[in-house]
């Protein structure tokens, strides 16, 4: 006998295997702490944190503060080096419980808040050690402004829910501008189950708008470099995306380490198609093809999976609607679908966890090769798992030393050409793998890293 969906199943089950779920997430992220902190953008801010002793806000990203509170109140409080890469590597699933638990007790419907862990398990397993996009955030963040806007809607508090619409535009505006593209879709594909009228075009509209005038009024250089990328290459090449790397890379990942959301499309878009719901599949397929087509036209170049699966997460998220308001029914085997995805996922995590455990012992290897504290060495002499992306080494160099013995820090620079640090040789001060400088003086109580000059050990 199948369980009535208001009654008992996802009403009260699903809410709660949604919630063990990103319990579990949390649990790996305490556990993972060194993987996901330890590595790139992660490593600079923690860095950050510490040498500044307050939030830096990059490109405007104002909204992602939140993840960072509970580590910057540990920094001002003296917590060791261990409790504050913890406390950052759990804000993240900290953050997904808090908007998950905020969207059930808001709305009347537990699918709005089931969204949320479904979309962070149809695609993460590798974007789980690189948890730095604001995408991940936005994207639950969008679910719960879609849950309070059409909560207004269905009680007919039509200028509530387009004012719920126009704040939460503002604020996703600032968090990711792909996480407008993951609003417009859920107000299209949840106000059609509605009879909604000609206003409420204003919906999408006031998405666009809000996107625009962000553009205009508050650019930042990150932002405006993804538009000129795009544009330029559109000038080149025109939309010739099938020919570009990157989706070649989409592709090959579909079948492989995105296969649970391939197969998840496929069963949505079919049951749509049967279901004769032609203006959800159309909205779904659209919305997929044209993300990929901005996506992959901008960048042309092969991608790290772990970048390129943050990057494609609000495919998950235009899955996940239809997927919980129309495919799976309110049963037994509805739920036994969903507890599946989230297995999977969990399954998907521990199994590419090795990947990045290792990338912490090779960080190691390098370190412990070099008896000075500031070592500039060639990109070539760095093990293969380093060289695509050595900006962030000098961070994880001292974050990992520091965590070995916090007395004899070490920091290493992996360079393409000498003569892009041959500027700051002489100047005593910590050299970034950005090509510049960090401003002020280390703080000592958490860096002890001498003042001396860099040493350049250099193998091409």
């Amino acid at each position: 006998m199948s369980l009535n969906l208001d009654h008992l199943t996802l009403k009260r089950y699903g809410y709660h295997l949604g919630g063990f779920f990103l319990f579990f997430l949390l649990i790996l992220s305490i556990y993972f702490f060194k993987e996901r902190i330890i590595f790139l953008d992660n490593a600079f801010q923690t860095f950050l944190l510490i040498h500044e002793k307050s939030i830096t806000i990059m490109v405007d990203r104002w909204p992602s503060i939140s993840i960072r509170v509970l580590p910057l109140l540990a920094v001002k409080s003296g917590a060791s080096l261990p409790i504050i890469m913890v406390l950052f590597s759990a804000s993240y699933a900290l953050f997904h419980l808090l908007v998950y638990g905020l969207t059930r007790y808001l709305a009347s419907d537990v699918r709005y808040a089931l969204v949320i862990p479904v979309t962070i398990a149809l695609l993460t397993g590798h974007s789980f050690f690189w948890c730095a996009s604001e995408i991940l955030q936005a994207i639950s963040l969008c679910v719960l402004i879609l849950a309070i806007t059409m909560n207004f809607y269905r009680k007919e508090r039509w200028s509530l829910s387009v004012f719920t619409t126009m704040i939460g535009s503002i604020i996703l505006s600032f968090y990711h501008p792909q996480s407008l593209i993951c609003l417009i879709f859920g107000l299209l594909y949840l106000l059609s189950e509605v009879k909604w009228t000609t206003r409420d075009v204003i919906f999408p509209l006031i998405c666009v708008v809000i996107f625009f005038l962000k553009s205009m009024l508050f650019p930042n250089w990150y932002d405006a470099m993804k538009f000129e990328g795009l544009m330029a290459n559109i000038k080149t090449y025109q939309f010739q995306v099938f020919q570009s790397e990157s989706f070649s890379d989409f592709i090959h990942w579909l079948y492989k380490d995105l296969l649970l959301y391939s197969v998840t499309f496929l069963i949505s878009f079919i049951v749509l198609i049967r279901q004769k719901k032609y203006y959800k599949s159309l909205l779904l397929v659209c919305f997929t093809f044209a993300l990929l087509l901005i996506y992959n036209v901008t960048n042309r170049d092969s991608m790290a999976i772990f970048y390129a699966e943050a990057s494609y997460m609000p495919l998950a998220f235009f899955v996940a609607i239809p997927l919980l308001f129309d495919v799976i029914k309110g049963n037994r085997m509805g739920l036994y679908a969903i507890a599946s995805i989230f297995i999977l996922c969990l399954l998907k995590i521990t199994l590419v966890a090795h990947l990045y455990s290792d990338r912490i012992v090779q960080v190691e290897k390098i370190t412990a090769e070099h008896k000075e504290s500031k070592v500039i060495i060639s990109k070539n002499g760095l093990p293969e798992e380093l060289k695509p992306i050595t900006w962030g080494l000098p961070f994880e160099t001292l974050l990992i030393t520091t965590l070995s013995d916090k007395d004899k820090c070490k920091t290493i620079v992996g360079a393409a050409s000498i003569d892009e640090y041959e500027r700051f040789m002489g100047l005593g001060q910590f050299i970034n793998g950005m090509g510049n400088t960090i401003k002020g003086s280390i703080d000592t109580s958490y860096f002890k890293l001498d003042t001396s000059n860099y040493v350049i050990k250099w193998k091409e």
